[in-house]
């Protein structure tokens, strides 16, 4: 990603917050830390948090020595924290430094907590999930293994002894014993 790409983006449709952070950025100390929006991308499928830009569009470069030096030992105290691999890249307009943390989702079905707080964000503000969002989260599955296509496979390969338990089971279910008699291949 460019500075110039960058500069482009709104913070509510494009999933990045900007922070000038010009001397530091807080890790952990409050919920607008790295690990506070670490935590709530994650949640939201993720994103990016830049520090460096202002936070009014366009978003001007002013450069930030947040984490300068530390990239690589950031990532890993993240990942230690949080169990989410970030990753961060450093660029320059001139001599001001932007580094731009990516935030990847979060796995499916769990969610990620900040000081015992499922995160998301909210305008300007990082708060308690909504019980919508944390009820669609825990409810998430990972894809139906049956609903995939075995290839190479045939008839010859099934066990016909559970292909009649299965009709028997069908049939019960949809009280409708037709099923019974349908032939193997149907």
């Amino acid at each position: 990603m460019t500075i110039a790409e960058l500069k482009r983006l709104k913070e509510s449709e494009d999933q990045v917050e900007f922070k000038e952070a010009k001397n530091q950025y807080a890790y952990n100390s409050s919920r607008k830390s790295v690990l506070g929006y670490t935590v709530a991308f994650a949640n939201e499928k993720g994103g990016y948090l830049v520090l460096g830009l202002e936070d009014a569009y366009p978003h001007n470069v002013c450069g930030s020595n947040a984490f300068n030096g530390r990239e690589g030992q950031l990532e890993q105290d993240v990942y230690r924290d949080t169990g989410v691999r970030i990753q961060t890249e450093v660029l320059y307009e001139g001599t001001r430094r932007v580094l731009v943390i990516r935030i990847p989702s979060r796995p499916i079905g769990k969610l990620l907590y900040f000081n015992d707080v499922p995160l998301m964000r909210v305008g300007d503000g990082l708060e308690r999930m909504s019980e919508e969002m944390y009820l669609s989260i825990i409810q998430e599955q990972e894809p139906d293994f049956s609903s995939k296509k075995c290839e190479g496979i045939s008839m010859a390969d099934l066990d016909e002894i559970a292909i009649k338990k299965m009709k028997e089971s069908y049939a019960r279910k949809q009280n409708n014993q037709g099923f019974l008699s349908l032939h193997t291949e149907q």
